[in-house]
C-alpha cells in the first residue's frame, strides 16, 4: 500500500423498466451525477477525479458500456521529509 486515501462521494444509480417489468432496452440505468473522488497521498498531495458512466442492456441486465473520465485536478498541499537512513 502506498498510503493513499480515496474518498468517493455518494451517488445513485436508477434502473429504468418497461411497462412489462423488463429492463429498458434504451437506457437501462442512469447515474444521478458523475462519480467524484478525492485522493490524498502520503505526502498530502490531493487529486480530484470525475467519471461519467453509461450502461446498456445485455440479456436483461444493465452492463457498463462506457466510462469517461474528466481531467484530474491536483493540488500540492504539503510536503513531508522522508527519513534519511544514515541519520
Amino acid at each position: 500500500m502506498d498510503g493513499t486515501l480515496t474518498v468517493t462521494d455518494p451517488y445513485t444509480m436508477e434502473y429504468n423498466y418497461q411497462r412489462n417489468g423488463l429492463l429498458s432496452t434504451g437506457r437501462p440505468a442512469v447515474m444521478d451525477s458523475d462519480i467524484h473522488s478525492v485522493s490524498t497521498d502520503a505526502f498530502g498531495n490531493v487529486s480530484q477525479s470525475w467519471v461519467a458512466q453509461t450502461f446498456i442492456n445485455v440479456l436483461g441486465q444493465a452492463k457498463l458500456d462506457m466510462a469517461t473520465s474528466r481531467p484530474i485536478q491536483s493540488q500540492l498541499t504539503a510536503r513531508k521529509r522522508l527519513p534519511n537512513p544514515t541519520e
